[in-house]
């Protein structure tokens, strides 16, 4: 699909996503149409985004763009001033065109047992590789200004953050050591979203 329309329902007193969808799936129903279609809450978007600033105030939001890509999501996230974070080439292209001297992120394994979906048997550096790694981009003389670390989604156990943090830290003295000035750290994505989750996004 190169190019979709979209519209914005406001809804009145009383009045439900559910009732939107209820109405789009009659319309359609009498008509041709015969395309796909999704109904978003936007003012769902805008409360997370609110409830994220109380809880973590210091620390900006970058929403992942392979999660859902329509223009109307993106658009309200960009004006709400979070930043995007891209995974594929395409997705890249779409915020920025590469540049000879990009600012590098070293991601570092973490303890993902308590995930519903591991992401460090796949991805991330243990401490001791790290290090070799942070000599090695010294040598190439590559530029590492952070750390991330993601504890997989869906994660049952706050202390695994309390951890990764804790390696983190580890690795931006090991990299202080080196000469990199690391001031960044990215700690991941996966926060409970759903209200019927067991863990509750401010724990």
């Amino acid at each position: 699909m190169n190019s979709f329309s979209f519209d914005f329902s406001f809804l009145a007193e009383g009045f439900t996503a559910r009732d939107i969808l209820e109405q789009k799936i009659n319309a359609v129903s009498f008509s041709d149409d015969k395309d796909a279609f999704y109904v978003a809450d936007l003012g769902d978007i805008v409360k997370k985004h609110i409830q994220w600033l109380k809880a973590l105030p210091r620390v900006t939001p970058f929403y992942a763009v392979k999660c859902n890509d329509s223009k109307a999501i993106v658009t309200t996230i960009a004006i709400l001033g979070a930043g995007f974070d891209c995974a594929s080439k395409g997705e890249l292209m779409k915020v920025a065109k590469n540049h000879p001297n990009a600012k590098l992120v070293l991601r570092i394994a973490t303890d993902d047992s308590k995930a519903v979906c591991r992401l460090s048997m796949k991805f991330g550096a243990t401490l001791k590789t790290s290090r070799l790694l942070l000599e090695r981009a010294k040598e190439l003389n590559i530029d590492v200004i952070g750390v991330s670390f993601h504890v997989g989604s869906g994660s049952r156990d706050p202390q695994t953050f309390v951890q990764a943090i804790s390696d983190a830290r580890y690795v931006f003295d090991m990299g202080a050591e080196l000469g990199f000035n690391i001031h960044l750290l990215d700690i991941g994505g996966g926060f409970p979203g759903s209200k019927n989750f067991m863990l509750k996004f401010e724990e």
